[in-house]
């Protein structure tokens, strides 16, 4: 897992020198396409003390996300993004962590961002996650119900670098929202939806053309 994250930067770098080497003249200035690795941590998807206090709760993941979007001015730019994190996911009580079960997170989301200088930038972004555990059975008993689709809220910030004329790499942290609950925690009495806060940090390497000039 430990390599996973360098070679995906890498072959996107290489990716992405070739995708703007041939995008025509009229399409620089419009579009831009983005890889980004990092990692992130979440809060707890379930909290309880019916005989003794536990949570549960994914390890920290690293994550892949790839962009594609759209400069609409000089101040903003709009983008579509999916990202993919893997973990295991761990019951944690007095006694120590056990792990679960590996979980896999997919986020769909659609973000508006906007420069607030020429090396930085702030975005507020929606969407929803979907939790796939891998595997089906006593392990996957939070999810044997199957897991819902959930809306995400989120905000995030960037400060980047321009390395060349066609690509960009940034630093970036972002933040995200969502409510959790699965039928199989409400048969088990475990009612209400719990709020779980997601934050993430990564580099991201893009083929950006809104700052290049004719």
């Amino acid at each position: 897992m430990e390599c996973m994250v360098p070679r995906a930067t890498i072959r996107g770098l290489v990716a992405l020198q070739l995708i703007a080497t041939a995008l025509p003249t009229n399409a620089r200035g419009q579009i831009f396409l983005e890889l980004r690795g990092g990692a992130m941590l979440s809060s707890a998807l379930v909290r309880d003390s019916i005989v003794e206090a536990f949570t549960v709760r994914p390890a920290v993941a690293p994550t892949i996300d790839l962009a594609v979007g759209t400069v609409l001015n000089e101040q903003y730019r709009l983008a579509v993004a999916v990202r993919w994190a893997r973990s295991d996911l761990k019951r944690s009580t007095d006694g120590g962590n056990i792990p679960i079960i590996p979980l896999t997170a997919w986020t769909g989301s659609v973000a508006l961002r906007r420069r607030l200088s020429s090396w930085a930038s702030a975005q507020g972004t929606i969407g929803a996650v979907k939790y796939a555990p891998a595997g089906t059975g006593r392990n996957a008993t939070l999810f044997r119900d199957n897991a819902p689709l959930l809306p995400i809220v989120g905000l995030g910030a960037r400060i980047e670098h321009r390395i060349s004329p066609r690509l960009v790499v940034g630093l970036d942290a972002a933040y995200d929202f969502h409510r959790f609950s699965t039928l199989a925690l409400r048969a088990e009495g475990i009612t209400g939806d719990r709020s779980v806060h997601r934050f993430s940090l990564g580099i991201t390497l893009g083929a950006s053309y809104a700052d290049k000039k004719p």
